[in-house]
């Protein structure tokens, strides 16, 4: 069975939800890290 990379949307959500359990700085810094996994 093959695996399939997630959607874009899919990588955004999974980011996002990451970073809604944070603090909002710590957020705010786990996003800009993480900034160019994002899809274009």
């Amino acid at each position: 069975m093959d695996q399939r990379e997630p959607t874009a949307e899919q990588q955004v959500a999974a980011i996002i939800a990451s970073a809604a359990k944070q603090p909002l700085l710590d957020a705010a810094f786990e996003i800009w890290c993480r900034r160019y996994r994002l899809p274009p």
